[in-house]
C-alpha cells in the first residue's frame, strides 16, 4: 500500500498536535506545582512538610546553615528565607532534576 503526499501531510500533522498537546500538559503541570510553591506564602506558618516533596531536597540545601525555628516537633520556614528561595528558583532555577510527572 502506497501512500500518498496528503496522507503523509495528515499523519504529519497529527503527530505535531499530540506532540504539541503534550508539551501544553507538561508545563501546565509546572505552572501549578511552581503556583503551589507561591500559594504558601500566603500562610502564617509555612512548615518544611508543606513545601510538596519533590521540592524539597532543593529547599533543604538552600536553608542549609540558616536559623530555624521548630514548634511541635516540626521545622517552621521564615517567610522572608522561603521567599528568597522562591527567588532563586525563579533566576536559577532547581539544583536537582524534578521528575514533574509525579
Amino acid at each position: 500500500m502506497a501512500f500518498t503526499e496528503k496522507d503523509l501531510n495528515r499523519y504529519t500533522t497529527n503527530f505535531a498536535v499530540q506532540k504539541m498537546v503534550i508539551i501544553m500538559d507538561g508545563l501546565t503541570i509546572i505552572s501549578e506545582s511552581l503556583g503551589s510553591l507561591q500559594e504558601l506564602t500566603n500562610k502564617e506558618r509555612i512548615y518544611f512538610d508543606d513545601v510538596p516533596e519533590k521540592f524539597r531536597l532543593d529547599l533543604h540545601n538552600f536553608i542549609i546553615g540558616e536559623t530555624l525555628t521548630m514548634i511541635d516537633g516540626k521545622i517552621i520556614i521564615g517567610h522572608k528565607l522561603y521567599r528568597r528561595w522562591l527567588q532563586k528558583l525563579n533566576t536559577t532555577g532547581f539544583d536537582y532534576e524534578i521528575d514533574w510527572k509525579q
